[in-house]
């Protein structure tokens, strides 16, 4: 028993010597958003200078994002320790990667052949284009009984898509 104590004592000993942290030596970026949704808050991680031994964040001294407006941007930080300026950079990038909204307007989807069928169509909204363009690929005949479907495709300004059906019942007169 005692031989297997002395054996795990070094070995434990030496698991937690290896877990001591390095200092920093240089600059680090801090967890934070670099790619941010248009119309969403950025949250800044700040930056890092360690001079081996201590670790300070540095001070922002510029900062261009605008999550409104799509784009890349920046953001400079720096600490000047005996003398010495250091300096950091955040490249952020404004996406938008949200699809648009599209829902089906009510209507009657429902006609018997030979009967006119209209379209009641979609409302469109997204988050960041105000028109978004819509495709409409119809396959509906009232001059024969069937199931048939209309198919919206809306696309914004940033390729984000979504699709959306409406069926379409067409009846044989009772």
């Amino acid at each position: 028993m005692k031989t297997r104590i002395l054996f795990i004592i070094p070995v434990l000993l030496f698991v937690l010597s290896s877990c001591v942290m390095t200092p920093l030596d240089g600059t680090q970026l801090g967890e934070g958003d670099d790619i941010v949704t248009v119309g969403t808050p950025h949250i800044d991680g700040g930056c890092l200078f360690g001079d081996g031994t201590d670790t300070y964040p540095m001070d922002v001294v510029s900062n261009t994002v605008d999550t409104s407006e799509l784009g890349e941007y920046r953001i400079d930080y720096a600490i000047t320790i005996a003398g010495v300026t250091h300096t950091c950079v955040r490249i952020v990038k404004v996406v938008d990667d949200v699809p648009p909204s599209a829902s089906l307007k009510p209507g009657v989807d429902t006609v018997i052949v030979g009967g006119t069928h209209t379209d009641a169509g979609i409302t469109v909204s997204d988050n960041h284009d105000d028109n978004p363009s819509v495709d409409i690929r119809s396959d509906v005949d009232t001059s024969k009984a069937g199931t048939y479907e209309i198919v919206y495709v809306v696309t914004d300004l940033s390729g984000n898509r979504t699709v959306v059906t409406r069926t379409v019942t067409v009846l044989d007169p009772l």
